[in-house]
Parts: structure tokens; C-alpha cells; sequence
């Protein structure tokens, strides 16, 4: 799927960022994650973050440490300037944002699925192919027609500055970090 450079940065926009998934994606992701939590640590121009699922609940009379928390949170790592890692309980999801190598007006997006041993039940196959498909509805048939639409209304003469809000820390950082990494050698 080729994107242009504000659908790139809108799907980066929408892996980094918790918030939208209770409006955007009710019935592909938000029944999985608590809506409007993400624990986050900045490293430079790097970040790491921390979304918990509802099976959290599990274990929230357990002593701290006591558990492994692979299965009840999902983590991932914001790599500028184009690359994300999220750790699910069966594989990690590598996200790439590509510019076009002919038009800096689009871009690439790539996402592979590395898993720590060969998938070569059944049952790995169908939990593989359940995540990948809810990745890719969610991205494909919620975030870019959405996203589009933002853009759209954005580019609107009446439309003032948009300003990330104060609790979009790994936003704000990919933004900064894009704009720099973009911007023309001086």
C-alpha cells in the first residue's frame, strides 16, 4: 500500500497514540486495551511506551513483579525517525514509514510480524492471521479514512493551527523529530 506523507505520519500518529482508539476503533482494538492509558518514557528522541490490556485485571491483587506482564500489557518502542516495535504476547509488530524515493509528498508503510519461533501449528497460524487482521482493518477501514478526513478539514482556509494535546508526549516527539529529520540540510 503506497501512502502519501500525511497518511504515513497519520499511521504513525495513530500507533504512538492511545486516545483516539476508544472513538476510532471500537470494535477492532478497543475491546482488547483500557481507553486513555499509556504509560510513556522519553530517551532522547526516542520513546518506549506502555498500554495495558483489560485482562490487566487479572492480576491487580498480585504483588508488583510477581507476574510477567507480556500477556496484560502491550509495549512498544517509538525508533525516529521512522520505525515502531510493539510487543504482543505471540510476535512483534515492526512498523517502517519509507519516504518515496521520487516524491517527498508520499511514503511507504511497512508492517512485518517477527515471531520468536517458526509459527507451524494451527493454532499459531489462526492466532497470526486473527492479529494481522485486526491490525490491518483497523489501519486500512478506520484510521486512514479518518485520518483523511482530518487532513481534508485541516487544509480548509478556515481551519486555524491544530496543537497536540498535553498528554500526547510520543506525538509531539515524533513530530518534532519528523519536522527535523525532513527539514532541507542548511
Amino acid at each position: 500500500y503506497t501512502w502519501s506523507r500525511a497518511e504515513a505520519e497519520q499511521s504513525m500518529d495513530g500507533l504512538i497514540d492511545g486516545y483516539h482508539v476508544q472513538f476510532v476503533h471500537g470494535a477492532t482494538i478497543n475491546p482488547y486495551f483500557y481507553p486513555n492509558m499509556l504509560g510513556t518514557q522519553i530517551h532522547g528522541r526516542h520513546a518506549l511506551w506502555g498500554n495495558p490490556r483489560r485482562r490487566i485485571e487479572e492480576i491487580v491483587d498480585t504483588d508488583p513483579g510477581s507476574v510477567e506482564l507480556q500477556r496484560y500489557v502491550i509495549f512498544g518502542n517509538l525508533i525516529t525517525p521512522n520505525s515502531a516495535l510493539v510487543l504482543h504476547p505471540h510476535h512483534v509488530e515492526y512498523w517502517t514509514v519509507y519516504q518515496h524515493p521520487g516524491d517527498v509528498g508520499r511514503s511507504y508503510l511497512h508492517l512485518r510480524y517477527l515471531t520468536p519461533k517458526p509459527v507451524e501449528d494451527d493454532k499459531g497460524h489462526e492466532i497470526m492471521a486473527k492479529n494481522w487482521h485486526i491490525a490491518t482493518s483497523a489501519i486500512i477501514n478506520e484510521d486512514v479514512p479518518v485520518g483523511n478526513s482530518i487532513q481534508r478539514s485541516a487544509a480548509s482556509r478556515h481551519c486555524g493551527k491544530a496543537r497536540l494535546g498535553r498528554n500526547e508526549i510520543i506525538n509531539q516527539l515524533f513530530h518534532r523529530t519528523y519536522r527535523a529529520y525532513m527539514e532541507p540540510s542548511k
